[in-house]
């Protein structure tokens, strides 16, 4: 898979630490149906210790992302 650098890509829709996630659209931003509109073309890297790590898909339903927004919300609150 040929990676676009970050350069390329702009900031990242969410970054932390070692992970970047660009959220590129809807991979069905059309549908009617909730489940199979919730899925997220992304292109994600983890890069840590001189390894690069790449993938790109509809692999994040925004489902998800918010249930981990809300996640990190209640940690957060409780230091």
């Amino acid at each position: 898979m040929s990676q676009p650098t970050p350069e390329q890509l702009g900031p990242p829709s969410l970054r932390l630490e070692f992970l970047e996630v660009w959220i590129q659209g809807r991979r069905f931003p059309d549908s009617q149906d909730h489940w199979d509109r919730s899925w997220l073309n992304v292109v994600v890297r983890y890069a840590n210790h001189g390894a690069s790590v790449w993938t790109k898909g509809a692999i994040l339903q925004t489902v998800g992302v918010a249930r981990f927004r809300d996640d990190l919300d209640r940690v957060y609150r409780t230091l």
